[in-house]
């Protein structure tokens, strides 16, 4: 993998189990992350650096899904809310 058009790196994905605890897993995968850059786990004290961060898409989509059940009463109100106004 190239990153910037000049250097190489390496890229990685984390997946989660059906029905896990998204915020847990990001927290712990976060924790993880900061151990091994603090203890030079990797060689020649090479860290691990995120380039994409999905906390707050999962805050948004908590959100949204709130405020859609509070309106769930009318379904045309939820639609009407979410389209842009013109």
């Amino acid at each position: 993998m190239v990153k910037d058009g000049h250097t190489e790196a390496v890229g990685g994905v984390v997946m989660m189990i059906r029905a896990g605890n998204a915020k847990e897993i990001v927290e712990r995968i976060k924790f993880k992350v900061a151990e091994v850059n603090a203890n030079n786990l990797l060689p020649g004290g090479l860290p691990i650096v995120p380039f994409y961060d999905r906390t707050e898409l999962a805050a948004l989509l908590f959100y949204l899904a709130y405020f859609l059940l509070l309106f769930k009463s009318n379904s045309r109100s939820n639609v009407t809310m979410l389209l842009p106004r013109f």
